[in-house]
């Protein structure tokens, strides 16, 4: 399987200069067999500094909940709190919690949002607010 080329294009320039660019380091041309070309709005994935918030604050109610395994509060907090994706396999279908890995900025941003109403309703006293 060939690999998979990302790029984020701003022109139908970039998008052509892209594909030509690509086709050159296949050593190949497009008259073969068929080629799948994806195009999808790009959307800025979160942030570190998203990110780092995210896990102090996840660390943060784990603490004050008495909790030892703050992965465990994660992983509570996507399946209650976050996106989903629908999976189903035969006649069942059932909602995944996404990965925060494929949260956009906008995405995170109101998770970490919720968490802040979360530690509101726990009474949470957040270690990196100022």
């Amino acid at each position: 399987m060939a690999a998979v080329k990302n790029a984020v294009v701003r022109s139908e320039n970039d998008l052509h200069n892209f594909v030509q660019r690509t086709v050159d380091k296949l050593g190949t041309d497009l008259s073969g067999k068929p080629w799948t070309v994806s195009i999808r709005r790009f959307y800025r994935p979160r942030t570190t500094d998203q990110n780092r918030k995210f896990h102090g604050m996840i660390h943060d109610i784990a603490t004050h909940v008495g909790y030892e395994r703050p992965d465990d509060i994660k992983d509570f907090v996507k399946a209650e709190y976050g996106w989903k994706r629908s999976v189903k396999i035969g006649h069942v279908v059932t909602d995944i919690p996404m990965s925060t890995t494929e949260y956009t900025v906008d995405q995170f941003g109101h998770m970490i949002d919720r968490l802040y109403q979360l530690g509101a309703e726990l009474g949470v006293e957040w270690s990196g607010d100022e």
